[in-house]
């Protein structure tokens, strides 16, 4: 395609579903958006394969090798071609980053701008010293990085000063259960939780919190993992499994709150849903979360404090407080976290780092 001023040619190395993890769905909304089908937009796609398509926990070292090798060789292959961006999305994953930055590497040798966008709370996730080397070798080759909350944006500032910039996920602000009004209840019955069923994401915790509140439903959605299944659990809690996404909508707007005790994040697409389902959201001080709810759209609780999110729910039991916290969760993702409004402020960054 020949070169024009009037359109960008972008290289995006990101997954896509299958499995719809958070940045595969990110991915299928970038190029759903009304802005890229004015553009030039050629993509790696990064997803898992093999065995760990269908269970994420298993990893084979020589099926993530192959993968990334392939990974690799796609991306050089595509560098053929001439292009004013390289946008790649980065999990942070130790074995993830390692293909990256050879990815990005390949990338910055023919002489394209790079964009890095971190899919997660590079603070946390960025722990031993061989994560570190080559966080530090990513930052350092981007000429942009895009992160999803303040943490990693002060995280990434320390080490490549003025090059990183919060750009949140986004929403389709056209579907319909955004702009209906939510029916709130009277009282608090059914407590909905969304995402892996693991340690990680507090469901360790949503299993003590529900034995010490017999007289509400939990219910959990996602894939369940092996050690939670052989936990024993109380009556009033129940797993789903995977269920489709109108199903996981329509248990959110039946829900009367959004329960997410999980210990590290980025900028979890579950909880967009649920506020833009106008679900109260009680979570915890990870990632993006407090600067999504703010002190408007629930209540913050520290990891693991049981106690607390006890405190919390019934903290809520007050319609009026929880039809306050729906309006608000409903118009800040109106505001803030369409797709058109978010990815309007992407390729103005581009045209941006285009210029450099």
């Amino acid at each position: 395609m020949p070169r024009n001023e009037e359109y960008l040619r972008v290289l995006l190395i990101s997954p896509l579903p299958p499995p719809a993890g958070g940045i595969a769905t990110w991915t299928k909304l970038y190029l759903n958006s009304g802005i890229v089908k004015k553009n030039f937009i050629n993509i790696i796609n990064t997803s898992i394969k093999g065995k760990r398509l269908y269970n994420i926990d298993k990893r084979s070292i020589i099926e993530e090798f192959v993968r990334a090798f392939k990974i690799y060789y796609k991306t050089r292959k595509a560098l053929k071609e001439q292009y004013d961006i390289i946008h790649m999305n980065c999990s942070c994953s130790k074995f993830g980053m390692i293909r990256d930055y050879f990815c990005i590497k390949a990338a910055k040798n023919d002489n394209s701008k790079i964009v890095v966008h971190f899919h997660c709370d590079t603070n946390y996730m960025i722990k031993d010293v061989f994560n570190l080397f080559l966080f530090k070798k990513i930052c350092n080759t981007a000429d942009k990085i895009f992160c999803l909350n303040i943490s990693s944006y002060n995280h990434v500032n320390s080490i490549s000063p003025d090059k990183s910039i919060i750009i949140p996920n986004f929403i389709e602000i056209e579907k319909s259960y955004i702009n209906n009004d939510k029916i709130i209840a009277n009282k608090i019955k059914n407590i909905v939780f969304v995402g892996h069923v693991i340690r990680s994401k507090g469901c360790v915790d949503i299993n003590l919190i529900a034995e010490r509140m017999p007289d509400l439903n939990f219910c959990l959605i996602g894939k369940v993992s092996d050690e939670i299944k052989h936990l024993p659990k109380p009556i009033n809690l129940c797993y789903l499994g995977e269920i489709s996404k109108d199903q996981v909508i329509e248990h959110m707007l039946s829900g009367d709150i959004f329960l997410f005790p999980t210990y590290t994040e980025g900028f979890p697409n579950v909880v967009l849903e649920a506020m833009a389902c106008g679900l109260p959201v009680i979570s915890t001080p990870v990632g993006a979360i407090p600067e999504m709810i703010e002190d408007f759209g629930g209540k913050i609780i520290d990891v693991g404090n049981i106690d607390g999110f006890i405190n919390a729910i019934e903290s809520l039991q007050d319609k009026k407080i929880r039809e306050k916290m729906s309006i608000w969760n409903r118009e800040k993702v109106k505001t803030h976290y369409s797709l058109n409004l978010v990815m309007e402020k992407i390729f103005k960054e581009y045209s941006d780092i285009r210029r450099l």
